[in-house]
């Protein structure tokens, strides 16, 4: 069966916490996309550790730098 409807191309989400950092995120096919200086921020951490932790990630194939990294 083929599905005729339009998918949305892509829509900014807004999340605040009552404690917290704002965080705009894009949400695109059901995937949530952040900057590394978000992830940083929601993490409450500098970008320098979160590229380190995705080089890991990578180098360790935990996860491909493709399907993670637009």
């Amino acid at each position: 069966m083929v599905d005729n409807q339009e998918k949305p191309k892509g829509e900014i989400i807004i999340y605040k916490a009552p404690e917290g950092p704002e965080i705009q995120v894009k949400l695109e096919d059901e995937t949530v996309w952040l900057t590394q200086k978000q992830v940083a921020l929601l993490f409450g951490t500098q970008r320098p550790a979160i590229t380190k932790h995705l080089q890991n990630i990578f180098k360790t194939a935990e996860l491909s730098e493709n399907s993670v990294c637009s």
